[in-house]
């Protein structure tokens, strides 16, 4: 991952996969957490001849909340 931050509540990066099956992959992540919750969204852009228009931009969001301790 390229240029990954983290810290007070914040996170941030980038992520370029080329060559993959799927054709040069670029994501992008940032988003939000607290002990208690975690808030991302993640866009990416697929560059691939064979797809319409020669690409496809995708997009993803992620909310995670902590609802309690594991029961044994």
């Amino acid at each position: 991952m390229d240029d990954f931050q983290q810290g007070g509540g914040k996170m941030s990066g980038t992520m370029m996969c080329k060559g993959s099956t799927m054709g040069d992959t670029t994501m992008k992540m940032d988003g939000t957490y607290t002990t208690e919750k975690v808030s991302m969204n993640l866009t990416g852009e697929i560059a691939e001849k064979s797809l319409p228009g020669g690409k496809a931009t995708v997009g993803l969001s992620i909310t995670s909340e902590r609802i309690g301790d594991c029961k044994s």
